[in-house]
């Protein structure tokens, strides 16, 4: 992959709630996600019969396997896994999902194939028990997948929904999301090639979830990557994604406070980064809103596409909708979020350090309305050739708005703070 950068770190300064560093500065809200009470412990390896029963062939009536495990897939595993690997709530916390190489594959199996491309062939999704008047939640936190080659789609969470609605009218509910979501939940080294699916789906509440050194590709019937509603601070790094998609190629839909850094997007006749809130659908509020996200050091490579003047469709558009799509009355009338306003108020996002092929920044960095502004748009550039380095970082506390090159430090009340690769710290 032929990635902007030199080097890669996965550490970033949020990979903990509890991780003290300058990015709580920057950003004076903060999320309830997961608490101080530290990660659960690592998950009991797989026993020969578990891997046994994973390797199987899937058939119509054994198409996916539950893992409460850590699962490792033996080297040089050469036949395809045709089963969907499903990791659910609490009893999940702790698993790693080891391929080793290995290829999920959701299309291997003919009675299975159509159904598995809008099927996730990993799910890592928290559980619900009881009624529906007193509803119990369970959560898989700390879940590790990585060095897998898969054929389909992942996704950490779920997708906002009709049954949402009551809740998103009651008090609380950003909160309540975010409690009852996935938290710490890594992609790490994943080549995904997509067949219908979004290859990545960030659910609704998530938090604290990264999708770093992977490769998306194949063709999707949305997005590439997605980013829903009251999600928060998860993490996009050190990606090469090229998915040929029917829109943009990733959506922050009323999610605040992620980075997107050092990816390199192409596959962008349609769109690179888009920020929005997706008022109304399904009748559920949005109260989030696109705010607070870090897009520093990405390439934006174009190769055929000449857009012209109001033709364009931009690198990163911050406010892409602001209530243009004909759902967003369903939540009109509630006094707050989406339901008092359908506008996105895309605010507050830093976009800087970025590489843009060919086509001017003025023209692919864009913002939607006067609403969607303040944001910090500076030091991108235009190029032909990627440059490589090591991403900078946005300082962003009450009275300091500044941005330091890789390696430079800078004193914040009293103490000295190095940037290393968009991570700030002691």
């Amino acid at each position: 992959m032929n990635l902007p950068r030199r080097a890669h770190s996965t550490s970033r300064a949020f990979s903990s709630p509890c991780h003290v560093v300058v990015s709580i500065l920057i950003m004076s809200f903060m999320i309830v996600a997961g608490g101080c009470a530290g990660p659960p412990p690592a998950a009991a390896q797989c026993t020969r019969e578990q891997i046994r029963d994973v390797l199987e062939p899937a058939s119509s009536g054994d198409a996916q396997v539950m893992v409460y495990c850590s699962l490792t897939i033996p080297i040089n595993y050469r036949k395809p896994i045709t089963k969907r690997l499903i990791v659910l709530g609490s009893p999940g916390s702790g698993v790693t999902i080891n391929c080793n190489g290995a290829t999920i594959d959701g299309s291997a199996v003919p009675e299975l194939s159509q159904e598995n491309s809008r099927k996730d062939m990993i799910l890592i999704t928290s559980r619900i028990t009881g009624d529906a008047a007193s509803p119990t939640w369970s959560r898989p936190t700390d879940v590790t997948v990585k060095n897998c080659k898969i054929i389909g789609s992942v996704r950490a969470g779920r997708a906002i929904t009709d049954d949402l609605r009551d809740s998103s009218y009651a008090p609380g509910y950003t909160t309540r999301m975010r409690r009852i979501a996935p938290t710490r939940i890594t992609f790490d080294n994943l080549t995904i090639t997509a067949r219908a699916h979004t290859p990545v789906f960030i659910g609704a509440g998530v938090t604290y979830t990264k999708l770093i050194r992977s490769e998306l590709k194949g063709e999707a019937e949305s997005v590439a990557v997605y980013l829903e509603a009251e999600s928060s601070r998860n993490l996009i790094e050190g990606n090469y994604i090229h998915t040929v998609t029917p829109r943009e190629v990733l959506a922050v839909d009323a999610s605040d406070g992620n980075e997107i850094i050092d990816n390199r997007f192409s596959a962008l006749s349609r769109g690179g980064i888009y920020l929005y809130r997706n008022c109304g659908e399904h009748g559920v509020v949005r109260y989030t809103t696109p705010s607070y996200n870090t897009i520093v050091n990405n390439v934006f490579y174009y190769n055929k596409y000449n857009p012209g003047l109001g033709s364009e469709k931009p690198s990163v558009y911050m406010g892409s909708r602001n209530g243009n799509r004909d759902y967003c009355g369903k939540d009109s009338g509630h006094p707050a979020g989406s339901g008092a306003s359908d506008l996105d108020y895309a605010q507050h996002n830093v976009v800087m350090q970025n590489q843009i092929y060919k086509l001017p920044v003025g023209l692919m960095i864009k913002e939607g309305r006067a609403t969607d502004s303040p944001n910090y748009i500076e030091y991108n550039t235009t190029v032909t050739t990627p440059i490589p380095r090591l991403a900078g970082c946005y300082v962003g506390t009450g009275y300091l708005k500044d941005f330091i090159l890789n390696g430079e430090s800078i004193e914040i009340s009293g103490r000295r703070y190095t940037c290393h690769d968009g991570e700030l710290a002691v």
